[in-house]
């Protein structure tokens, strides 16, 4: 009996550690790999809504992401969220958005970009421009065809 509980706990032990290794087995190009696909999704991303495309915008979040927006509840699955970006985007006739990365860090499957906004929006062609500066996180996954779609997505203003 013993001999069968010490064989479990080994086999328990070298999978455990095999999968840890796994979690940090990415080398330098992969994480490079990675940084670059996501700034570059980011940006594709910033593009989108500063054109106002919000079927575009709402097509970089998996289909059961959720998006937590300040002062708002919180809008789960790609169809609330296009209608959300619909929505903002429908309130304003001119908007632009700025973002700084200044981390990703990247496991496996997953990635969290962390940075900083600028928005700035014109709610109508009379009114003057509103600037808001914030921060935000979002979480990527990898899909199968090797693109990355955001799961998770929030913000909020410095002020």
């Amino acid at each position: 009996m013993r001999k069968i509980f010490m064989a479990v706990a080994l086999i328990g032990l070298s999978l455990a550690l095999s999968s840890c290794l796994q979690l940090g087995a990415s080398s330098p190009k992969q994480q490079e790999r990675v940084r670059q696909a996501i700034s570059q999704a980011g940006l594709s991303l910033a593009n989108a809504f500063n054109a106002g495309k919000s079927e575009v915008v709402a097509a970089f979040y998996q289909e059961d992401a959720v998006l937590m927006p300040p002062n708002s509840l919180l809008v789960s699955g790609k169809p609330g969220i296009l209608r959300f970006w619909q929505s903002f985007m429908g309130s304003t006739t001119w908007r632009e958005l700025n973002l700084q990365i200044f981390k990703i860090k990247y496991e496996t499957e997953l990635a969290v970009e962390m940075g900083t906004y600028t928005l700035r929006t014109k709610a109508s062609e009379q009114s003057p421009i509103t600037t808001e500066n914030g921060k935000y996180a979002v979480t990527w996954a990898l899909q199968g065809d090797g693109t990355w779609k955001i799961v998770a997505d929030i913000w909020n203003a410095n002020q």
